[in-house]
């Protein structure tokens, strides 16, 4: 990332990410607008009244901003990267063997998608860290028959979900069935999938006051 890379985004999406991320380092949800905003004409910054701000959900952004309050924005997809690479092992020893497992994640840490994601400023590696915590919980939710881990797994699930929202409800299905489908008793798999959907609720729902706060509508998304 830093000698690559360059420490440095490529993409619009990526500038707009940071853009998002610094001003939320400085504990602003927007920024105050221009004199005269209309003058100006930016990629995804839409204004409202008199305050600019990104279009995009708050998850990734409010992680990007730890790295630039600590000045160190570039390493916090590498930092994911590795987190990823533990969670894929754990996760793949759950559903395989150990000889499979490590062969998934060699596999894995060789790919170049995974590498260059792992460098850059998008969104993606955040997304599959939730989205693999959330699996890796859930499946010692089910071995272990402790419920209340499923909770858990749900807040992962909408931790996704204020990363990229269309992720979120595909790895909600996924897991859901999956709960559906390997608990035990009936009574267990309502349970399981009240304490699931319950979590995601809690922490999707997160983006409410967000869009609130952004919008003045709860509503209304900020794009």
């Amino acid at each position: 990332s830093y000698f690559v890379y360059q420490a440095y985004p490529h993409v619009q999406d990526e500038a707009q990410y940071l853009f998002q991320a610094r001003y939320m380092a400085a504990g602003q949800l927007t920024v105050k607008a221009p004199a005269v905003p209309e003058a100006f004409s930016l990629y995804m910054v839409p204004y409202l009244d008199d305050r600019w701000y990104s279009i995009f959900s708050p998850g990734w952004p409010a992680m990007l901003a730890v790295g630039v309050w600590a000045g160190v924005e570039w390493l916090v997809n590498p930092v994911l990267a590795g987190v990823c690479i533990l969670l894929a092992y754990v996760f793949f020893q759950q559903v395989y063997d150990r000889r499979s497992a490590r062969i998934a994640v060699i596999l894995l840490s060789c790919s170049p998608w995974f590498i260059f994601i792992g460098m850059n400023f998008m969104g993606h590696m955040f997304t599959l860290a939730a989205a693999l915590g959330g699996a890796v919980i859930l499946l010692n939710s089910l071995a272990s028959r402790r419920i209340w881990m499923c909770l858990l797994a749900g807040g992962l699930i909408g931790v996704v979900s204020l990363i990229r929202p269309l992720d979120g409800a595909i790895v909600a299905v996924l897991l859901g069935i999956t709960v559906l489908a390997y608990s035990i008793t009936w009574r267990r798999r309502i349970l399981s999938a009240a304490a699931l959907v319950s979590g995601t609720i809690a922490t999707a729902s997160l983006v409410l006051p967000y869009d609130m706060a952004v919008t003045g509508n709860a509503f209304v998304m900020p794009i």
